[in-house]
């Protein structure tokens, strides 16, 4: 009896390693971020530049009216009395404003950033191991930090090493962390279709790949 029991212990513990291991391996990244590309305004003409105060996140439809312009070209004085509008380039959020009321702009010059909301996406990294056995269109889970909720998705781009120029486009930066490993983004429709993970770009989590040993239980619990 006394074998049986060390026996049963022994495969308890075995078990609750294989458990533990294969729940945080296949976790595979802790620096997972909910991102979304930008879009930028540029005036097509140089002139004063004439913009009201924006509030960091404020929403506008394509073609909403962001900041108006009156032409001055090289010679003139002062600013001519007729002006043009600049217009928000997309549906999104006011993400960065790069030029501010009252000031000459050059014709070309970026004067905001609009956040696409439609274009989230999780952006992540990998260790080389890992990242030799994906590839693009394979199956992925999400999960926000601090929440339960598992959301599927697909792999949609790998840039290997030392994206950093991929990154220009995109509302949050890589770490000097995630430069250092390979570079992954995932295709998260819930992202893109639930009203409350929309626009939530900044929130990060972790990314799955393989299949983990209580996966199942998750789907009982879905």
């Amino acid at each position: 009896m006394r074998y049986w029991r060390l026996l049963l212990g022994a495969i308890l513990v075995i078990t609750a390693l294989w458990i533990i291991l294969g729940e945080q391996i296949s976790g595979i990244s802790s620096d997972a971020v909910i991102n979304a590309r930008l879009s930028t305004l540029r005036t097509p003409i140089s002139g004063q530049l004439e913009m009201p105060l924006r509030a960091f996140g404020e929403e506008f439809d394509a073609q909403e009216t962001v900041a108006t312009i009156k032409p001055w070209m090289d010679g003139e004085t002062a600013p001519r009395a007729t002006s043009m509008d600049l217009v928000a380039p997309v549906n999104g959020l006011l993400w960065e404003v790069l030029a501010g009321d009252g000031e000459f702009v050059e014709r070309g010059q970026d004067i905001a950033r609009f956040m696409v909301c439609g274009s989230a996406l999780v952006t992540l990294s990998v260790s080389d191991n890992v990242y030799a056995r994906l590839q693009v269109g394979q199956a992925a889970q999400f999960r926000l930090s601090g929440k339960s909720k598992i959301y599927d998705g697909t792999i949609t781009r790998m840039a290997g090493a030392g994206a950093e120029t991929i990154y220009g486009n995109l509302a949050v930066a890589p770490s000097i962390k995630h430069l250092e490993r390979y570079d992954v983004a995932i295709l998260v429709p819930a992202l893109r279709e639930q009203p409350a993970l929309k626009c939530s770009v900044g929130q990060t989590g972790r990314v799955f790949f393989d299949v983990r040993p209580l996966d199942w239980l998750r789907q009982m619990m879905r």
